[in-house]
């Protein structure tokens, strides 16, 4: 009986384990793609995506491609720039992020 309740226990320690490790592994790919589309799409090299770069971007077939990738509608994302780039809205996400990468840090201008 009790070496059932320690197997048990090892199959959900090993189950915990293996959700944080693959969630783990998809922030990075997560975060890998977002900088490749910042990389992409900041012409002007001021780590601020403006609202003339954001649109540029979503007509970019790369950059379009990188969206999919991470589970983005690129469709749905080009009816919501207006509310992005609402000045409110801009302030909002500039002073929500609860951690920003330690290389760059995404805001919109």
């Amino acid at each position: 009986m009790i070496m059932n309740m320690l197997i048990g226990v090892i199959c959900e320690v090993v189950s915990a384990v293996a959700a944080t490790e693959r969630e783990a592994m998809s922030l990075a790919f997560v975060n890998e793609k977002i900088q490749e589309l910042i990389d992409c799409g900041d012409g002007d090299d001021d780590n601020a995506i403006s609202k003339s770069e954001f649109l540029y971007m979503l007509k970019d077939t790369h950059a379009q491609a990188i969206l999919t990738d991470v589970g983005i509608d690129v469709v749905g994302l080009v009816d919501f720039a207006d509310f992005i780039f609402e000045p409110e809205n801009v302030d909002f996400l500039r002073h929500s992020q609860v951690s920003e990468p330690k290389e760059r840090r995404l805001s919109f201008s």
